[in-house]
């Protein structure tokens, strides 16, 4: 407490010095408005700090603070110094300047208005202490040997004067003493420089950047247009736009932070205005971190947008933000982590169109994307907890191979040698065209987390896909996939969302699958869900010998699968406990339930309809009675099911839309000892007594093997409902 009032009396007492020390006083140096506080220092918020690798998602970086002196636009004129420039008759009215043929020279802080045209001349600051305000109005800077505007020493802040145009342009080479390198930007500051107003301000950099400072760039106001042949805005500290109107066009980068050394700098950060790149080579890059928390931002970039190659990059806006690029280079990118919490983002690219080689955080925002690889990647973690993404990659899963035959790898189709793809394999069936790259929609390196969030999804990969796991809780998902709709290598586990897979290869795939909610509805060309490693292990049409660290659990939810091979498929076991579950099989030799270790059934309503090829009965010692009917030749499609209890009440009815040969059926309806009828297409066709926990008939009540059916049947209908 004694040390925080002797820190307000010390502030005190430099308010009462700065106060009586920035009169227009010749002999202070002094000119124009009294300053309320000349040292306004402070850039960075001290909450937080730039190492974001322990954060937890949705925490955010340090971000920039403004303070008055960048956006106090206000000056008297009567209390300025006035430069009139005019080659070779520039006339000053007042003190703090001086000039020698074409150069003026600022030495003290205070306020200097410009205006008039320099055809080959400079602006030069240099001033020990405080902060030079330099009103532009109407001012023309032309150098062909330097920089225009060159602050050697000191704070810059540029006001635009209301209704003025100013403008600044250098040449194509400089004249540097010997050994020097400096200045590199039209406008170019080796300390702070600010930029506010609601003026004009035009600056064209032949020589290399357009606007750069050796410590921090603000831009807060004001109508900015800047054309370079290297670098537009430059802040090696930090970038940082809060309003304005901003034009770049650069053969490099559009907006560059390249300070990698000190923690907690190399940022960029918009939290206002409307900001438009067209950039050669990155359009927005920071070696630390990017924060976006407002005003709108369309990127036109050759090599690619937003690369942080330090800590982050936070994208936290109510504002639009758009990005277009021809060429194969990653739309938005981070070293370490992206977060997002709002805005309009609008990426195409041949490359990913959102990437961070660490992890990602999105709660928010509206995203439209074309990529030619993926959608958004994450090498480490992707959470995703609302937004609405409407993804196409590759050139959709209309595009994708076309296959046959069962596959072993995992994850689809042949790829060539994309790294960290997490399904690379083969097929053992035929492959019509290969994928060079992975062009997946959503995909994690590592966990891969759904909470809620709206999908429109179309990719000529994997739609949803974790090299690691998958974990979905909330949601609403319409997929076309030209691989698997879902796929994580290690485990998919299913709680909560609205999940429809409308086209794929594999719908819901990964080495275990823990689905305990949410509404699904699957269509597929092989296998609707499907627990596999990739290795092909588990032993074809022998139950009791698959991979025992393979399985399929369903404890809950509603769940439609409409599948060209088998309905669910385990190369290990399954265990059904609990949901609803309707599914449609294939052919011969596939089936609606298939597992290559055993089937448990303890709860939940199964109703399978398909082939009898690989039709696999329940264990024994399951606890949920389960009836299976197999039919001594094919149904035909339209066929209507129903099996009623003895009292008559109807325990299933469903009506075909295909045609079928074997129907699997478990509900908590079903009791051990009550006999049950069937109908097909309204006619009675067996009374079935379920004597054991499993008991498997023909449609005439007769005995017969989980495997002895005639086969041959096609996939069954659709679905029924109690």
């Amino acid at each position: 407490m004694k040390l925080r009032k002797a820190a307000i009396i010390l502030v005190c007492l430099i308010l009462m010095f700065s106060f009586a020390s920035c009169s227009l006083n010749p002999d202070n140096g002094d000119n124009g408005f009294t300053e309320s506080i000349q040292a306004e220092e402070s850039n960075v918020s001290s909450e937080g700090t730039s190492d974001t690798s322990s954060e937890t998602p949705g925490s955010s970086p340090t971000q920039v603070e403004y303070k008055s002196k960048d956006t106090n636009s206000e000056y008297d004129e009567n209390e300025c110094t006035i430069i009139t420039l005019s080659d070779n008759a520039t006339a000053i009215t007042g003190t703090g300047a001086e000039i020698s043929g074409n150069t003026v020279t600022i030495t003290k802080s205070g306020y200097y208005v410009l205006r008039g045209t320099l055809t080959d001349g400079q602006i030069i600051v240099n001033c020990e202490s405080g902060t030079v305000r330099l009103v532009l109005d109407g001012a023309s800077v032309s150098c062909s040997h330097s920089a225009p505007l060159y602050d050697i020493n000191g704070d810059i802040v540029l006001i635009l004067a209301e209704g003025s145009e100013n403008s600044f342009s250098d040449a194509a080479s400089y004249v540097f003493e010997e050994g020097a390198d400096e200045p590199s930007a039209c406008i170019y500051a080796k300390d702070d420089i600010a930029i506010n107003g609601s003026g004009k301000l035009t600056v064209t950099g032949n020589y290399n950047n357009g606007i750069q400072s050796k410590d921090t760039l603000k831009i807060t106001g004001g109508s900015v247009n800047v054309t370079a042949v290297n670098n537009g805005l430059k802040g090696k500290d930090y970038v940082a736009v809060s309003d304005g109107i901003i034009n770049v066009n650069a053969a490099g980068d559009g907006i560059k932070s390249d300070n990698e050394t000190d923690e907690g700098m190399g940022i960029i950060q918009l939290d206002g205005g409307a900001i438009t790149v067209t950039a050669g080579d990155d359009g927005v890059q920071a070696y630390g971190n990017i924060i976006l928390n407002g005003g709108s931002l369309s990127i036109t970039a050759a090599g690619g947008d937003i690369y942080a190659y330090g800590t982050s990059v936070t994208i936290k806006s109510s504002g639009a933000f758009s990005k277009t690029s021809t060429v194969s280079q990653k739309g938005m990118k981070a070293v370490n982590g992206i977060y997002v919490t709002g805005g309009e983002y609008n990426i195409t690219t041949n490359d990913d169109a959102v990437h961070s080689d660490n992890k990602i955080y999105i709660n928010g925002g509206n995203f439209t994307i074309t990529a030619g690889s993926d959608g958004i990647y994450a090498a480490d973690t992707l959470t995703i907890d609302d937004g609405t993404f409407n993804i196409f990659t590759g050139e959709g899963s209309a595009a994708a191979p076309v296959r046959s035959g069962k596959s072993n790898n995992g994850g689809g189709f042949t790829r060539s040698d994309r790294q960290n793809n997490g399904s690379s394999g083969t097929t053992t069936g035929s492959v019509s065209g290969e994928i060079a790259d992975s062009c997946k929609a959503i995909k994690s390196g590592s966990s891969l987390k759904i909470s809620g969030g709206t999908f429109v999804i179309d990719a000529y990969d994997d739609a949803v896909h974790s090299d690691g796991s998958v974990t979905i809780s909330g949601g609403n998902f319409s997929i076309k996939s030209g691989d698997d709709g879902i796929h994580g290598n290690d485990n998919v586990t299913i709680s909560g969302g609205i999940i429809t897979i409308e086209k794929s290869y594999e719908g819901v795939e990964s080495s275990t699958i823990d689905i305990s909610g949410g509404v699904i509805d699957i269509t597929a060309s092989d296998d609707g869900i499907n627990a596999s490693d990739g290795t092909g292990a588990g032993t074809v049409g022998s139950p009791g010998k698959g991979n025992s660290a393979l399985y399929i659990r369903i404890s809950g939810g509603e769940i439609v699968i409409n599948a060209s091979a088998d309905g669910i498929d385990s190369n290990g076991n399954m265990f059904l406990d609990g949901g609803y579950i309707y599914v449609v099989g294939s052919s011969d030799p596939e089936s609606a339930i298939d597992a290559d270790g055993t089937i448990t059934v303890s709860g939940g309503t199964v109703v399978g309809i398909g082939s009898t090829g690989h039709m696999e009965a329940p264990t024994a010692s399951s606890t949920q009675p389960t009836l299976m009917i197999i039919f001594s030749s094919e149904q035909a499609s339209g066929t209507m099911i129903k099996l009623t209890d003895e009292k008559g009440n109807v325990i299933f009815e469903g009506t075909s839309e295909k045609a079928f040969q074997s129907y699997f059926f478990t509900d908590p309806a079903l009791v051990k000892g009550k006999s049950y009828t069937l109908y097909a297409d309204g006619k009675e066709k067996a009374t079935i007594t379920l004597t054991t926990a499993i008991t498997i008939c023909s449609e005439t009540g007769g005995t017969v093997s989980s495997n002895g059916g005639t086969g041959g049947g096609g996939p069954g209908g659709g679905p029924g409902r109690r």
